[in-house]
Formats: structure tokens, C-alpha cells, sequence
């Protein structure tokens, strides 16, 4: 990972994540909790930001943001059952360069036990070739136009 805040982070092994692990953070307490995730892109072209987050009875709710630009509040990954899903975030042109997904620690459900998060991955989907041969969305700034098809 990259870096992050009170608590521990280790490699959790499991069926149910993608090449059977997971990133686990495991913060005591809400408070200075947060990690960052920092990946890079190559070229300027029209993708979508996704991350596939656990959801378990242990797990807290999360503000995530993409270079400091909040793109989602309160995520609650709170469940009864774990479970993997999916959470879109963001269809952009992301410039080349390094870039970094954070994810602060608001607190947790009433029903959770714990404040922890699991990342399976963070994912750069392509969009349909129509969307880069028109050059959709291209002149858009994601930093003030959040977009999500």
C-alpha cells in the first residue's frame, strides 16, 4: 500500500477476492484513520475509476477521494455477511502521471464491530471505444465536474 494512518495493513489471503487476496486495514479507532492507494496512468484516455471494496460486519464508513477531491462521502462497508463489490466512481481522462485514491475513516455503523476496510483492487476500466473516438467528456474537468455514467 501506500501510506496510511493508525493501525496495521496486511495481505489477507481468501477465495473471494480477486487472485485469492486482499489489502486489509485494520484501524483500531476511527480517529486518524485513512489510507492511500497511489497508481499510475500512462496516457490521457477515457476510463472509469473503480474500486472493489469488502463489505463485512467489522468494517467502517469511508470518504474516498482522488488527489485530494472528495468523490464519494460516508461509504458504509458495513454487512452482515462479507461479501465483494464493485463501487464506481469516477468516468474521466485522467492525466499521466502518478495519482492517489484516499479513504479516511468516518466512523462506523452502529451495528459494526470495527472500523476496518479490505481492497481488493483498484481499477481503471476502459469505456467503450465510441467514448474515446468522440472525444466524450474530453474537454471536461473532473476536478470540478464530477461525471458518472
Amino acid at each position: 500500500p501506500g501510506r496510511y494512518g493508525v493501525g496495521e495493513v496486511e495481505i489477507q489471503d481468501g477465495p473471494l477476492w480477486t487472485d485469492c487476496a486482499q489489502l486489509l486495514y485494520k484501524p483500531p479507532v476511527a480517529t486518524g484513520a485513512w489510507i492511500e492507494i497511489p497508481f499510475e496512468v500512462a496516457a490521457s484516455e477515457p476510463r472509469r475509476l473503480v474500486l472493489r471494496l469488502t463489505s463485512s460486519y467489522d468494517f467502517g464508513i469511508y470518504d474516498i477521494s482522488l488527489d485530494g477531491i472528495v468523490l464519494r462521502k460516508d461509504l458504509d462497508l458495513y454487512a452482515p455477511t462479507t461479501a465483494v463489490n464493485d463501487v464506481p466512481l469516477l468516468d474521466f481522462y485522467p492525466e499521466p502521471g502518478t495519482h492517489t485514491v484516499r479513504l479516511v475513516c468516518q466512523g462506523r455503523n452502529p451495528l459494526s464491530t470495527g472500523c476496518w476496510l479490505g481492497l481488493d483492487s483498484l481499477r481503471l476500466r476502459e469505456r467503450r471505444p465510441r467514448v474515446a473516438q468522440y472525444g466524450w467528456d474530453k474537454d471536461k474537468d473532473w476536478r470540478t465536474e464530477r461525471i458518472l455514467y
